[in-house]
């Protein structure tokens, strides 16, 4: 595990970050955070080429580590519909696993994912986050043969 120290922007009057362009009230201070492994999955079963390059794109934007394995084109699971288009990404973070955990629902959220879609059997776009610095998420993920097939790339080039 490796530590780093970062600056973080506080706002003086409700101790909260801040960002010093709509607070003026804010000061900086540093602490050491440790860098996380991560893995995560993605799904999407509704136009699912753009919604897998969208999503991609957005995760590689706020986590530059992140690598991803290949597509692959699975039946879906417990439910009739479209099949869906799956892929692993892979890599480190520094962002405390409820930041993350935050973060990966707004890329859902930005890629027109919602709860009415969801309902009528259409993922735009599903990111589960199966393992943080080896704690593992997701118990029943980790025995679907596309999660195991595509493991072994991420360890493969791991």
């Amino acid at each position: 595990m490796i530590s780093h120290f970062v600056s973080i922007e506080i706002c003086q009057k409700n101790k909260k970050k801040a960002y010093p362009a709509l607070c003026k009230h804010y000061f900086y201070y540093f602490c050491k955070v440790r860098e996380a492994t991560i893995i995560i999955a993605l799904g999407s079963n509704d136009h699912p080429r753009h919604h897998m390059r969208a999503a991609r794109s957005l995760l590689s934007e706020v986590l530059p580590t992140l690598r991803f394995t290949r597509n692959m084109l699975t039946q879906p699971i417990g439910q009739s519909g479209p099949n869906y288009l799956n892929c692993l990404g892979w890599g480190s973070t520094l962002y405390p696993l409820d930041e993350l955990s935050t973060l990966l629902k707004d890329v859902e959220r930005r890629c027109g994912d919602t709860p009415e879609h969801r309902a009528h059997g259409r993922v735009l776009m599903d990111v589960d986050l199966l393992e943080y610095d080896g704690e593992r998420h997701h118990a029943a993920d980790w025995e679907r043969g596309y999660i195991v097939t595509l493991l072994e790339e991420v360890r493969g080039e791991g």
